[in-house]
């Protein structure tokens, strides 16, 4: 087994932005700060699970700086209104484990070798799947992703995801993308 493994979505988006920053918090195991935005973002997808889930959110925006709590609860509002219109939830913060033969595993699993979290699984025909990624921030999301947890969940959940894609609550966007098994 690989010891930099698991491999995750942060990891390799960590490798990717700056070798050595990934060196100090995987290798070297070294303690990090999560800035003001880091913190806002993973409130904001709690605050989102636990709203499609019918649960009280709004405690949760409470721990976020006070001059953000407005635009974080319209975020929740319109991801929550995204979500449930792109067709039957069948998954909210959906945990998964793959090992490194393309096999389903736990999450936490010594066997793991690529894991991840999918913020929501719908479908639109009750047999395939589509695997949708709320983002918080500003920047442009590339494809490999969602096609990542495309190919997990299609393993994970012996269904054919069919397509992807990324709710950006900032601009209140949906980018999506189909899926063919030949770009899985």
């Amino acid at each position: 087994m690989n010891k930099l493994a698991p491999y995750s979505m942060s990891r390799l988006t960590e490798y990717e932005r700056c070798p050595k920053r990934f060196r100090f918090k995987y290798i070297d195991k070294l303690p990090e700060l999560v800035g003001d935005e880091g913190f806002k973002g993973i409130k904001i997808h709690e605050a989102i699970a636990n709203a499609l889930k019918g649960k009280d959110y709004k405690n949760i925006l409470a721990e976020i700086a006070f001059d953000d709590i407005r635009d974080a609860e319209y975020m929740v509002k319109s991801a929550v209104k995204h979500s449930k219109n792109l067709g039957k939830i069948l998954g909210i913060e959906t945990k998964f484990g793959i090992t490194q033969k393309g096999e389903l595993t736990d999450f936490f699993s010594k066997d793991v070798w690529l894991r991840g979290v999918a913020d929501l699984i719908t479908t639109q025909d009750g047999k395939t799947l589509e695997v949708w990624d709320w983002k918080t921030g500003h920047s442009t999301p590339t494809k490999f992703q969602v096609f990542l947890y495309a190919w997990a969940i299609s393993i994970a959940l012996q269904r054919p995801v069919t397509r992807v894609g990324y709710i950006m609550l900032n601009s209140n966007d949906i980018l999506i993308f189909d899926v063919t098994s030949e770009d899985l």
